[in-house]
């Protein structure tokens, strides 16, 4: 199996044939494949219809001159009508532009979107709704969001954001996927160079809501740097991603459960032979039944992989661009974009270069395409194409004809045993030992000639030994030459560590009383309305659904309620607390806390000493309580009391309510705004101390006012005194 150069080709114009950033498929009803390529802010979109010869260019334009930031495209169904959505528009806006059945580009078109969070939408992904319509997910200034689509197309009520509002905060986001893990169910996937991985929420499928589901990178201990594009795929019986990232050079295959849940199956690193260095450019296509990833970079050259199906991702081969003949040889340099569709019976690749104008051409014939076929011990032949045979030990691979790879597994950890090759090509079929831990060249393996072939022996560093007896197809001697004419062409494999114990204690899923029983405990109640307790060390509480109750102890724990109607109690030291979903009361008990709200409107009392309370998307109460505490109302129409102490006090969006009594200390507020804030002395007007404005001592300090209470005073922040009036306050 080979990918084979078909040859160059272009739109004939520099604009629309350079800085090419994207590259997008679409079959049309009438079975008709069209190419978009997708230039950078001075070019614009080129349409090619496919065939079994060379593209043909269709229709082109140019990028409207402002308020497109230009490159990346997105096609989309959407109203009835497929629609390539552009990236960048500077007003609150998705830019789209409407395709025809051979693949015509109408004028760009802009649909308003509500919210603040629309301008400058990029890396835009659009799915379908189980009740009809559309949802479309995008990022703005590091803000990740979504808007629900009518069936005819157009924009409605921006999403809901469930969980706390730090996790659509993505600053560092490069790149979005939208999972479809069959049926109606969808989970969205966003790579992040800042937190070096991938976050995944759920989406509802009803209203398009996101709820935060997991995240995998390098705090997880996954060798990943700098990700770049991620991809998803169902196959299997499996939902899959594969995250590419240039950083480390490498390709993670990552197994996605319906809840949004990830594990890493297999993570792949790029070699000389492997040529998907500094990858930019990924896709991933399921031909035949079987599922082919192409990676792409900086490294001048193309890579094409296969995925057994226990996931694991088998290198097949890879073009390099020093082979072309060309002027732009194969255009391979510093690729951009790939896209690939099969088309006339066969499997067609394209890809952009940073370096080369226009667009490069290859083909995979699908007839040379063999099966993927694995056996933990047992024998398994092969069909006359490229196979992928995967065994371990006690197998026997027969390949038969074509180019066959096949993936041997070593012995188990401080065990031996053989696996044997009935039928090896030399100069054709080739090996992979990624799977042999510590294994990187021709020093770490005994080869021996035999009549009939060679004996390969490895000897691992876990006491391990295993025998590989390759067996030739026409019956003469091979040595290391014959197996290994190119030296080591499969990647390095990075194999994922065992799966530590679950340190995690659940509940039944009832109603369960947990208390923490060693130093640094994990407790998840589950369902039911549970009571969580910890203990003297630093323990973790989680509520899950339900209404609990957790309380922690004397160390420095973590509270989180999560669905439900929570109480969480600090106590000692200095926790952190967090609500979740539901109308839940935080109580930081001593020690300087952080307590954060959540979805609803929550209750939160700091307790003593310096706490951080912190509201959420609804109105909600913040009691500071006796300390220097700081509370941020965020969203919705919030009521701030620092009590005691010198607090700082910020009410974000919304008509908030700032309180005031006897003893308050010297406080600031950081955002009071006339008209829809209000500063509360009901406490004092009661008490006698300052019963009307009469009462107040308003000092103009620069840009700010201080207002003297006789309780103590308050800093206003860029506020003038003379624009203060009784209206501001209430007694």
């Amino acid at each position: 199996m080979d990918l084979q150069f078909a040859g160059r080709f272009g739109a004939n114009d520099q604009l629309l044939d350079s800085d090419l950033r994207d590259l997008e498929l679409h079959q049309g009803a009438n079975g008709a494949v069209q190419l978009f390529a997708v230039s950078g802010l001075n070019g614009g979109i080129a349409s090619y219809g496919l065939g079994r010869g060379a593209p043909v260019l269709r229709d082109s334009l140019y990028h409207r001159a402002l308020g497109l930031a230009g490159g990346e495209a997105t096609l989309a169904e959407i109203g009835g009508e497929t629609r390539l959505l552009m990236e960048g528009s500077t007003r609150s806006a998705l830019a789209f532009h409407q395709i025809g059945g051979t693949g015509q580009l109408s004028a760009q078109q802009q649909a308003s979107l509500p919210g603040a969070g629309a301008a400058g939408l990029t890396a835009t992904v659009a799915g379908d709704l189980s009740g009809g319509g559309s949802v479309v997910y995008g990022l703005a200034n590091g803000q990740l969001s979504g808007w629900q689509l009518s069936a005819g197309g157009t924009p409605g009520a921006e999403v809901a954001t469930r969980g706390a509002a730090t996790a659509y905060a993505r600053p560092g986001a490069v790149a979005l996927e939208l999972a479809d893990l069959g049926g109606s169910a969808q989970v969205l996937l966003l790579a992040d160079r800042i937190e070096q991985g991938v976050q995944s929420y759920r989406v509802d499928a009803a209203t398009g809501a996101l709820s935060v589901a997991d995240s995998l990178g390098a705090a997880d201990g996954l060798g990943l740097a700098e990700p770049t594009a991620v991809e998803s795929f169902t196959a299997f019986g499996s939902s899959w991603v594969v995250v590419a990232a240039a950083g480390s050079g490498s390709l993670s295959l990552i197994a996605l459960a319906a809840n949004g849940q990830m594990s890493l199956s297999d993570h792949v690193l790029d070699t000389a032979a492997t040529r998907f260095g500094g990858v930019t450019a990924l896709e991933v296509v399921e031909v035949a039944g079987e599922v082919l990833v192409l990676a792409a970079g900086s490294d001048d050259g193309l890579a094409l992989f296969r995925i057994l199906p226990e996931g694991q991702l088998v290198h097949v081969m890879s073009l390099a661009q020093a082979s072309g003949t060309e002027d732009a040889g194969l255009g391979l340099e510093n690729v951009t974009a790939l896209a690939a569709a099969v088309v006339g019976g066969g499997l067609q690749i394209f890809a952009s270069s940073g370096r080369a104008e226009g667009l490069s051409q290859f083909t995979l014939s699908l007839a040379e395409l063999g099966d993927v076929i694995t056996t933990a011990g047992g024998r398994i032949s092969g069909t006359s194409g490229a196979d992928v045979l995967a065994g371990g030990i006690g197998a026997v691979l027969n390949g038969g004809a074509g180019a066959d790879v096949f993936v041997l597994r070593p012995a188990e950890e401080g065990r031996s045993g053989s696996l044997r090759i009935s039928d090896f090509e030399a100069g054709q079929d080739s090996l992979d030992l990624s799977g042999f831990d510590g294994l990187r060249s021709l020093e770490g393996l005994q080869i021996r000639s035999r009549s009939d072939g060679a004996t390969l022996t490895h000897q691992a560093a876990d006491g391990s030994r295993t025998e590989v007896v390759v067996q030739s197809r026409d019956g003469d001697s091979l040595d290391a030459a014959d197996l290994f004419a190119d030296g080591f062409v499969f990647a390095d494999r990075m194999l994922p560590p065992a799966e530590a114990p679950d340190p995690m204690r659940y509940g039944s899923g009832g109603a369960d009383r947990l208390t923490a029983r060693s130093a640094g405990d994990q407790i998840n109640g589950l369902g039911g309305n549970d009571t969580l307790l910890g203990g003297d060390g630093r323990d973790s509480l989680w509520g899950d659904d339900g209404h609990d109750r957790l309380i922690g102890g004397k160390g420095v724990d973590r509270l989180r309620g999560q669905a439900g109607n929570d109480v969480l109690l600090g106590q000692d030291a200095r926790d952190l607390l967090v609500g979740g979903l539901g109308r839940d009361t935080l109580d930081g008990g001593r020690g300087g806390d952080r307590l954060l709200g959540g979805a609803d409107a929550d209750l939160l009392r700091g307790g003593g000493e310096n706490d951080l309370l912190r509201g959420g998307a609804q109105g909600d109460r913040l009691l500071g309580q006796s300390g220097r505490d700081k509370l941020f109302g965020q969203k919705g129409n919030d009521l701030l009391d620092g009590g005691g102490g010198h607090d700082t006090l910020t009410g974000g969006a919304g008509a908030d309510v700032f309180v005031f009594g006897a003893g308050h200390g010297s406080d600031r507020i950081r955002d009071f705004t006339q008209g829809e804030d209000v500063i509360h002395l009901g406490r004092l007007a009661r008490a006698g101390i300052s019963e009307d404005m009469s009462d107040l001592t308003l000092q103009q300090q620069g840009d700010h006012t201080r207002i003297l209470t006789g309780a103590g005073d308050i800093l206003l922040l860029n506020q003038s005194a003379a624009e203060l009036s009784a209206d501001d306050f209430i007694f």
